[in-house]
């Protein structure tokens, strides 16, 4: 973990954040996101919202940020995502943030990225002293590339990607039922 929470200061929604974004290699955009924690942000409800703003900023554009809908559970997230989510435990708190990509969870508490499971998520609601239980995500923002536009022309074919011209172009396909 490149960021790291150390003090008092409640700041794990960016430390999170930026963790990941390092772990992605956007190095200049974790430190940006960490600048502005430390200068605008504590809390989770408030960090999530300022993030957000500043995630969108400095995203690339293609990427798009959605609320975590209600009852969101943590086996749904999609391998490219970056799901930054308020953690809410079974004794009702939710005051701990971290941020999910690629199967791993960026907890500004810990050394290093925590493998994705259900323990993990539970140890990362959990204080020294007070075990306790993930329920769900309280709060948070899913930053995901918009899957509805298309990469390429709808007529773009493999020939193309090896510089030949299609020899079914035109022909109609035979039907085979």
């Amino acid at each position: 973990m490149k960021y790291q929470q150390h003090d008092e200061l409640d700041l794990c929604v960016f430390r999170s954040f930026a963790s990941a974004l390092h772990f992605m290699g956007m190095e200049e955009e974790a430190v940006q996101v960490n600048l502005v924690g430390k200068e605008e942000g504590s809390g989770t409800s408030r960090g999530c919202d300022i993030l957000k703003e500043l995630a969108m900023k400095l995203l690339p554009r293609r990427m798009q940020a959605r609320r975590l809908p209600s009852g969101y559970s943590w086996e749904e997230i999609h391998q490219e995502a970056l799901v930054l989510g308020v953690l809410r435990g079974s004794d009702g708190s939710n005051s701990h943030a971290v941020t999910i990509h690629r199967k791993f969870i960026f907890d500004s508490n810990e050394e290093i990225a925590i493998p994705l499971k259900k323990s993990a998520l539970d140890y990362c609601t959990s204080d020294v002293g007070h075990d306790c239980t993930f329920v769900d995500f309280y709060k948070g923002w899913i930053f995901d590339y918009n899957r509805k536009k298309r990469l390429y022309p709808k007529e773009l074919t493999a020939w193309h990607l090896v510089g030949q011209p299609d020899p079914n172009k035109g022909k109609r396909r035979k039907k085979n039922w």
